[in-house]
């Protein structure tokens, strides 16, 4: 590992450059105030670009970056004063804001905003208690939607549409994996025959939040009227 690092006129250092990789280029960057690290560069990737920046006080991390090759924030994660995370905003689509949102209190998330439409806004809110989710939330098509645990859904006694989204996000339906385009035809079938009928989209908690919203969205574009997604701790 090769280093090298800058001093001031007194000694002290001030820039730590570091080739972690042993490909002879820089790709670690640590730049000190009063010899502590405030901030932290990395290319990650090793395409000579930076693609992570970690701001510093005291010694512990307050903000993280992820960049795009044009230098622009993909994500921005920000810490407490312990280190724990307070907030993570994504931009998942490359379009230039950011879609994704989540919110933490004392470490712990309690909140998903998403944005599934790409105005800007947000349309889909994913609440967390102790950790886990326990109600969601959507404005679809501009009604607000709330849509109940699964445990409400169990007390329908019309035979519920139940569309399963595992951690890799396939999604399937009596078992059988679809893609959303054949999700959608089989749902608009099925709710043919009575559009009251409750779809419930069940999902694996490590799904991340678009795939289970745009699973609803089909559902919704079938022709579903009522909408319950779950959890897999609520079922």
């Amino acid at each position: 590992m090769e280093q090298v690092a800058h001093l001031d006129q007194g000694g002290n250092i001030t820039q730590l450059e570091v080739d972690s990789n042993g490909d002879g280029k820089m790709d670690t960057f640590q730049y000190y105030k009063n010899e502590i690290v405030v901030r932290l560069e990395r290319d990650t990737d090793y395409d000579g670009h930076i693609d992570e920046i970690t701001v510093l006080k005291q010694g512990k991390p307050v903000r993280l970056e992820k960049l795009n090759p044009k230098a622009k924030p993909i994500a921005i994660l920000t810490f407490d004063t312990h280190g724990k995370p307070l907030k993570w905003q994504r931009d998942t689509t490359g379009s230039g804001h950011f879609d994704t949102i989540y919110e933490y209190d004392q470490g712990r998330l309690r909140l998903i905003m998403g944005d599934t439409t790409g105005d800007g806004q947000t349309n889909v809110w994913q609440r967390f208690r102790d950790g886990v989710p326990f109600k969601q939330e959507s404005d679809l098509n501009g009604g607000s939607v709330k849509l109940p645990q699964a445990q409400a859904a169990k007390q329908q006694t019309q035979v519920e549409i139940r569309v399963y989204v595992d951690e890799q996000g396939r999604t399937f339906l009596a078992n059988k994996q679809l893609s959303l385009n054949e999700l959608f035809n089989r749902l608009k079938t099925l709710l043919a025959r009575s559009e009251d009928r409750l779809v419930v989209i069940k999902a694996d908690r490590r799904v991340v939040l678009n795939k289970a919203v745009a699973v609803m969205d089909v559902a919704k574009a079938a022709g579903a009227k009522r909408l319950c997604l779950a959890t897999e701790k609520e079922f």
